[in-house]
């Protein structure tokens, strides 16, 4: 039976972890990097990593949350339940009308 090394902080030796080697060509491209001040200033100001694109439409209409937000303080379970009720409304009538 084999026996098996248990590493430690005593007995760790980074050489028996060659880690990931990297063989492909490198698709960086030159002086577009930024640095982790930079990274960091831009997430704090909340401004989107370059390249990825933000979309803020939807193309749902009957968005409950864009219609009457929840995160008021005056919303409550009588609020809910008017909101359930009228919800029900919506779809009855939908679906009356596909009929």
């Amino acid at each position: 039976m084999k026996k098996v090394k248990i590493y430690t902080k005593l007995n760790y030796d980074p050489n028996d972890f060659p880690g990931e080697v990297n063989t492909l060509p490198s698709k960086t491209t030159p002086d577009q990097s930024y640095s982790l001040r930079e990274i960091l200033r831009r997430s704090a100001a909340g401004v989107p990593p370059v390249g990825i694109a933000v979309h803020d439409e939807y193309d749902d209409q009957n968005d409950l949350d864009i219609d009457k937000p929840v995160i008021t303080g005056d919303y409550d379970l009588a609020d809910a339940f008017q909101d359930s009720i009228e919800i029900e409304q919506k779809l009855n009538e939908e679906s009356t009308s596909v009929s």
